[in-house]
């Protein structure tokens, strides 16, 4: 088995195993280093599952998102004078 899928089976097994997966960034070297700024993904990640509310507005917004995608007052060419 090659590096790459060996790396996306461990991310594919610890995708919903949040502590387990930072305590083995952690043991690889690939943990946060002091004073060194964490990166956007590790900010804005979401460490624990949603309710089941929750679930239910993030489908709501993700409703809206696709509706208003096709919707050609949302969703145009911006004219751009450079």
């Amino acid at each position: 088995m090659g590096e790459i899928a060996v790396i996306r089976k461990a991310a594919a097994i610890l995708r919903d195993q949040k502590p387990e997966a930072a305590k083995l960034r952690t043991l690889l070297g690939f943990g946060p280093k002091p004073g060194q700024a964490s990166s956007a993904l590790d900010i804005f990640a979401m460490a624990d599952p949603l309710t089941p509310e929750g679930e239910a507005l993030w489908e709501d917004a993700m409703a809206q998102v696709a509706r208003e995608r096709r919707d050609p007052r949302f969703n145009r060419p911006r004219d751009i004078d450079l």
